[in-house]
């Protein structure tokens, strides 16, 4: 996410990187991460804006310039859009957004049920993208599915003998690296129905995998580049990287961001983030964050820092503390 959240106006990524998104990505992370890579696919969790000029405090949140999009610009780009911030400001915002991607030959995922095709030698690579995160604002922009609308469209798929399905989820609770009973659930019918490879995300922390019936499930990335400076978790990201010559094996490293810079990167082992192993990682840190300090720390981390702070946040915080909480459908 290349915009800046609620408690970062003015202090976070767009502020501090406007002018030059590369260095945000340390050259050691960029060589041993992508030195070799010839696609990214990430989740595109943020809208664009041509400028932050006559914008309220609201629409500034969760935007970002179009240069942030020449950060891979050396790579084919996958840009997986069903999120719950992609379409936070309307259909003009997408509509804007889209036409930069477009313009920069940047592939979009998860606008509809259809999926995006990469071939590579003998193989099909089809990847869907999808949300199970409602808002109130949803107009349709993107991908919306409950697990029933999921499950009946993969029953009606096709699958082709070169074919390789990888779906990418916007699913989970925020700030539990544990997955659901209903992610395990939802994960294992979509193997059942041909899924060969699940990366989710949504969580903002590291959800680790699973291995089922061979097939691997990423259950959370967690956070790759994201204004989240409350806790070491949030500051660290899994990425996956993907050979396509010794199909499937892969990569995985701990990438970990201090003062926004994606600074180090570790290489890890499946063994270690496995959600089985009681030994590994989930279970070795998950007694270190839950949902509610989580939520108390970044507004902890953003009072540490209220001096540096646009104006407007603190207007909007003041403001949100006398509504009361409403719901997400």
């Amino acid at each position: 996410m290349l915009g800046e959240n609620v408690y970062h106006q003015g202090r976070g990524i767009r502020t501090n990187f406007i002018n030059d998104y590369r260095s945000i990505i340390d050259e050691k992370v960029w060589s041993i991460l992508l030195g070799d890579v010839l696609n990214v696919i990430y989740n595109f969790e943020y809208s664009l804006v041509p400028s932050l000029t006559g914008l309220t405090f609201e629409e500034k949140l969760y935007s970002g310039y179009a240069g942030s999009l020449d950060l891979f610009s050396d790579r084919q780009q996958i840009a997986c859009v069903a999120n719950n911030h992609f379409a936070q400001h309307g259909r003009r915002r997408c509509d804007f957004t889209l036409d930069q991607l477009h313009e920069r030959n940047i592939s979009v995922c998860g606008l509809h049920p259809g999926p995006t095709t990469i071939r590579d030698k003998d193989k099909n690579y089809k990847l869907w993208n999808c949300s199970f995160i409602n808002e109130n604002y949803f107009d349709g922009a993107y991908w919306l599915v409950d697990q029933l609308t999921l499950t009946n469209h993969f029953k009606d798929q096709f699958k082709a003998d070169d074919d390789f399905w990888v779906l990418s989820l916007h699913w989970g609770n925020e700030y539990e690296m544990i997955p659901s009973i209903t992610q395990r659930e939802i994960a294992h019918s979509m193997i059942d129905l041909g899924v060969d490879l699940i990366i989710g995300h949504h969580p903002h922390v590291v959800q680790g995998l699973e291995i089922y019936k061979g097939k691997y499930i990423f259950y959370s990335l967690g956070n790759f580049i994201f204004d989240q400076n409350f806790s070491e978790l949030t500051q660290i990201g899994l990425s996956v990287k993907m050979n396509h010559e010794y199909y499937p094996s892969y990569k995985l490293y701990f990438t970990r961001q201090e003062n926004y810079v994606v600074k180090s990167i570790e290489e890890t082992t499946i063994d270690y983030l496995n959600i089985n192993n009681d030994e590994g990682f989930i279970l070795s840190y998950n007694t270190k964050i839950n949902p509610q300090s989580a939520r108390k720390a970044m507004k902890y981390e953003y009072l540490l820092n209220i001096f540096g702070s646009d104006i407007d946040v603190i207007k909007y915080l003041l403001k949100k503390s006398f509504i009361p909480h409403r719901k997400k459908r």
